[in-house]
């Protein structure tokens, strides 16, 4: 799926998540408040999960993990960070 897609659908998962919740603490029903935990922090996982992906697209190649995404032109090459 598609970055757009995959936030969409995470934001979706928590909103659901939340409002089972919402439902199971005003009904009294512990097993749709559990559940309602568990979609919501499916949802948190899946945007978290598309906004690493998004980052890793936009790293540049050859960049270690954690470098920084665009460089001045006075600052070292990739290599020499090694």
């Amino acid at each position: 799926m598609g970055e757009i897609k995959d936030r969409a659908k995470g934001v979706v998962g928590e909103t659901v998540g939340k409002a089972k919740r919402a439902i199971g603490e005003a009904a009294d029903c512990p097993d749709l408040v559990v559940e309602g935990d568990a979609q919501e922090a499916k949802g948190d996982a899946e945007k978290a999960h598309a906004r690493a992906e998004a980052d890793l697209k936009r790293r540049p190649s050859g960049a270690p993990a954690g470098a920084p995404f665009a460089f001045s032109p006075n600052e070292k090459p990739f290599s020499e960070y090694a």
